[in-house]
């Protein structure tokens, strides 16, 4: 058999997996339609080795928030299957490799299914510029619509119709679990950054700092507090998926809940956070009368 001079041919088993995929520069796959259970495996392998980057379209401009009923369509046509969809966020949108798509069923009246839709797929399109809002910068999130798109019926993530099932034993631990670390972190550097200013900025008139009023402590302490039981729930919430524990789902849904002190950080730094800490009833007057709390 010819092998080109410039490729490096490898016995099977050779060489080890994780070495393997830690030399592929990029992941270019095309499927037989005939080899069924070829499209998702070699996907996943790529992503095991951070070659390919894969995110959510769920929500939908035509059911909002509540991402597990879409109305997207997908309509089967011969080997491949049309997508038509309005997604009204997708993160990372213009940077992933691949989508995990909605859509209502092909048949019955079940709530949806899960599709593996390339990026570059023709007839799908993400809208360009990034993400224009408030929060986080840099998440590319982002509208994608989809217009007679077609992908292979082997793209179809699990069983038609059990799109539900797979959004709540699969993706929501993942996505819950990594939002609140995410949070638990943005607490942690903000209740940080929150104590430095306290204790750095000074009253000019008296020489005092900020961190010396009890208000002001009391804020602080709060946020650590909040801060640090955030990383134990979310300690927790790992242990009790890990170990199937019954109370996985529960911890799941508390882990993202609870994670959130950014409001006590405003609070400490907003009109009231400054009347605690007014020694003059002139300051507290003008406060009162021109500040609404």
């Amino acid at each position: 058999e010819w092998v080109p001079r410039h490729w490096t041919a490898l016995r099977f088993g050779e060489m080890d997996v994780a070495r393997f995929l830690g030399e592929i520069d990029f992941c270019d796959y095309f499927t037989n339609p005939k080899w069924r259970e070829s499209f998702g495996r070699v996907i996943v392998e790529a992503i095991a080795a951070g070659k390919h980057l894969s995110t959510l379209a769920f929500s939908e401009v035509g059911s909002r928030s509540h991402f597990w009923a879409p109305v997207s369509t997908a309509t089967a046509d011969g080997t491949q299957v049309r997508l038509d969809a309005k997604k009204s966020w997708v993160t990372s949108a213009n940077h992933a490799d691949s989508y995990v798509w909605s859509s209502k069923p092909l048949v019955g009246a079940e709530a949806s299914t899960l599709w593996l839709v390339p990026r570059k797929t023709a007839g799908v399109q993400a809208t360009a510029g990034g993400f224009d809002g408030l929060g986080l910068r840099g998440n590319d999130s982002t509208p994608v619509t989809a217009e007679g798109a077609r992908v292979p019926a082997t793209a179809m993530l699990g069983a038609d119709g059990a799109g539900f099932g797979v959004m709540m034993s699969t993706v929501l631990p993942w996505f819950n679990v990594m939002n609140a670390a995410v949070s638990c972190g943005v607490m942690e550097a903000a209740t940080a950054r929150t104590a430095a200013h306290a204790g750095g900025t000074k009253f000019q008139y008296a020489g005092t700092a900020i961190a010396e009023l009890p208000t002001a402590r009391a804020y602080i302490a709060r946020m650590q507090i909040q801060t640090d039981m955030c990383k134990a729930l979310l300690a927790d919430t790992v242990a009790a998926i890990a170990a199937g524990r019954a109370d996985a789902t529960l911890r799941v849904l508390e882990g993202k809940a609870h994670a959130g002190i950014l409001k006590t950080g405003q609070r400490f730094f907003s009109a009231e956070g400054l009347l605690d800490a007014a020694k003059s009833r002139a300051v507290r007057a003008w406060l009162e009368a021109n500040v609404r709390l």
